[in-house]
C-alpha cells in the first residue's frame, strides 16, 4: 500500500512540474522575483502533496487495467504472490537508501552552518555594522568568521550575516553592494524557501525535473538579489567583476552564499543584460505563496492513481459468485472440490478413432480361374 501510494505521488509530482516548467518556460522573460516564487510554490506543492496524503481520504484514479483471476471456490484472487513483486520492493529499498543518504549530507551542512555560527564573532564598531543600520531597520545579527570565503546569510526569524575574516577591510562600496544583496536574501525569506527547496529535491530525488526547478529557483533569487544591489547605485561592470573576484574558492553550505559557482554564468549576463521590469521591491510575506502551494497539494494529495481491477471467474464459481461470504474448504477435500471445479462444457470430448478400412476377401475360386 505504502509503495503504491509513493509511485502515484512520484508520478503526480512529475506531472506538476513538467507543467510548470513549461508555463515558466513561456514566463522566462518575466521578473526574477516572481519566477523565484513560482518554482517555490511548485516544490512546495510536491512536499505539502506527499506529507499530507497518508492523513487524507485517496480518490482513486485508475490508469491502466489489471485482470484479477479468482479461485472458482473461494473467490480469492489466484495471483496474489503478484502483489510482493521483488522488483518493487528492490526499487523501494533503493528510494529509501537515497533519502537517508541526502538527509545525512542536509543535516551534516546545517551543523556544519550551525558550528561556523557559534564560532563567529560579532563586529559592533565597524563600516559594516554602520552600513547595515543605514541600509536595514530590521534587527540583523553581523557576524565574523575565518571559515567562509564570502558574505551570505541564514535564518528567517533572527536573520544573521557572516562575512569572511577578509571582508573586514573591504572598501565602502564593495561593503554597500555586499549588503543590498544579503539583505535583499532576508527580506525575502530565501533561506527559508531553499531549505524548503532542499527538502523536496530529497524525497522527490529519483525525478530530474526537480533538481532542474531547484537550481532555477535558487539562480531567480540571487539575480533578485543582484538587481536590488544595481538599484543602489552599482555599476553594472564593476559589479560583475567584482562577483568574479568573490566565486573564488566558494564552498557549498546550508546558507545563501553571494557569489555559488554554480550560478554565476546567468547571473552576469542578467547584470550586463537585466531583463525589462525588474524590482528590487521585496516580497512583503511568504504566507500567500505557502497558501498557494497547500491549494495546490491538496488535489495532489488526494488522487491517486491505481491499476483497474478486472475480475474474471471460472465458469463453475458463478454459483459461488452470489454468495456474501467466501466458502471456505476443509484441507482433506481441497484437491477433489478443485478437480470438479473444471467445467465439463469447457471440456472437448475426444471421438474414438475410426477402425482401419479392410479390403474385401477375394472370392473362391476366382472367377477368371481355369475349370
Amino acid at each position: 500500500m505504502l509503495s503504491a501510494q509513493l509511485i502515484s505521488s512520484l508520478f503526480e509530482t512529475t506531472l506538476l512540474l513538467i507543467a510548470g516548467r513549461e508555463v515558466l518556460e513561456l514566463w522566462r522573460h518575466r521578473p526574477s522575483r516572481l519566477l523565484q516564487r513560482c518554482t517555490f510554490v511548485l516544490l512546495t506543492a510536491a512536499l505539502l502533496s506527499l506529507l499530507i496524503s497518508p492523513w487524507l481520504r485517496p480518490l482513486l484514479l485508475p490508469v491502466l487495467p489489471h485482470t484479477v483471476i479468482l479461485d472458482p471456490i473461494t473467490l480469492t484472487p489466484q495471483n496474489e504472490q503478484l502483489a510482493s513483486n521483488p522488483l518493487v520492493a528492490l526499487l523501494m529499498k533503493i528510494y529509501l537508501v537515497g533519502v537517508c543518504i541526502l538527509i545525512s549530507y542536509w543535516l551534516i551542512s546545517l551543523l556544519t552552518l550551525l558550528y561556523s555560527h557559534y564560532h563567529a564573532t560579532a563586529i559592533p564598531n565597524s563600516p559594516w555594522q554602520s552600513h547595515l543600520l543605514n541600509l536595514s531597520s530590521r534587527r540583523i545579527r553581523l557576524r565574523c568568521t575565518h571559515q567562509i570565503t564570502g558574505p551570505m546569510t541564514w535564518g528567517t526569524v533572527w536573520p544573521v550575516i557572516a562575512v569572511p575574516t577578509k571582508a573586514l577591510n573591504w572598501s565602502d562600496a564593495h561593503i554597500r553592494w555586499a549588503l543590498q544583496h544579503e539583505i535583499s536574501h532576508i527580506e525575502n525569506h530565501d533561506w527559508l524557501t531553499q531549505q524548503l527547496g532542499r527538502l523536496s529535491c530529497i524525497f522527490f530525488w529519483p525525478i530530474p525535473i526537480v533538481w532542474q526547478i531547484y537550481r532555477s529557483m535558487c539562480q531567480e533569487a540571487e539575480v533578485a538579489a543582484d538587481q536590488r544591489a544595481l538599484h543602489a547605485g552599482a555599476a553594472p561592470a564593476e559589479y560583475a567583476a567584482w562577483l568574479l573576484c568573490q566565486a573564488r574558492g566558494v564552498r557549498t553550505t546550508a546558507g545563501v552564499a553571494l557569489a555559488p559557482t554554480s550560478s554565476l554564468g546567468y547571473r552576469l549576463r542578467n547584470i550586463l543584460d537585466p531583463r525589462q521590469g525588474e524590482s528590487c521591491k521585496a516580497s512583503p510575506t511568504i504566507l500567500p505563496w505557502l497558501l498557494l502551494a497547500l491549494v495546490m497539494a491538496l488535489p495532489l494529495a488526494a488522487i491517486q492513481f491505481t491499476t483497474l481491477q478486472v475480475t474474471h471467474t471460472p465458469q463453475f464459481g458463478e454459483a459461488a459468485w452470489q454468495r456474501s461470504r467466501p466458502v471456505v474448504i476443509a484441507e482433506p477435500g481441497t484437491a477433489l472440490l478443485k478437480r470438479l471445479a473444471s467445467p465439463l462444457e469447457a471440456q472437448a470430448i475426444q471421438l474414438p478413432p475410426a477402425p482401419p478400412t479392410v479390403d474385401r476377401a477375394p472370392r473362391y475360386p476366382p472367377a477368371n480361374a481355369p475349370p
